[in-house]
């Protein structure tokens, strides 16, 4: 593994830390909107949603509400609206998107396929570690490389 940061001020760093703020606005909305829904639902319900374009999959629930639909297995309790269910299709579509991979392509990776980058926040930095497989991205010219030791002390 390479282990490189990112300094406040640099292209990456705003990159990043601005893809960190709609990443944790959107978890929030996302949550609001689940605990609005008006079904039994666990204390904190899980959430999936799709690696490549962020969009909601399935949110947990303890029963499965009319017009709703069984998504992966039953004893997961993960539901999806109907597509008939326009109302509820709507409310979950309406919260913001937010991948990994728009991370991982700030970081400069092609493709997340084969691998991704890791990441720590920092106030000030951002570190990243980077595969040994240097095909799978070409490094931001802002980042620095550092040791393992640096990394582990970001944030």
């Amino acid at each position: 593994m390479y282990y490189y940061k990112a300094i406040k001020g640099t292209e990456t760093f705003t990159k990043a830390k601005s893809w960190l703020r709609l990443s944790k606005y959107a978890q929030k909305l996302t949550m609001e909107m689940v605990n609005s829904l008006p079904f039994d639902k666990p204390a904190q319900p899980k959430v999936t949603a799709r690696r490549d374009n962020g969009v909601i999959t399935a949110i947990q629930l303890n029963e499965k509400p009319e017009g709703w639909k069984q998504v992966g297995k039953m004893q997961d309790m993960m539901f999806y609206p109907k597509v008939s269910n326009k109302e509820y299709i709507e409310l979950v579509n309406s919260v913001p998107t937010y991948t990994l991979d728009d991370m991982a392509k700030i970081a400069g990776y092609h493709d997340t396929f084969f691998g991704s980058p890791g990441y720590v926040f920092g106030e000030d930095e951002i570190g990243i570690i980077y595969h040994e497989d240097k095909t799978l991205y070409t490094l931001p010219s802002d980042v620095v490389e550092i040791t393992r030791s640096e990394y582990e002390n970001i944030g």
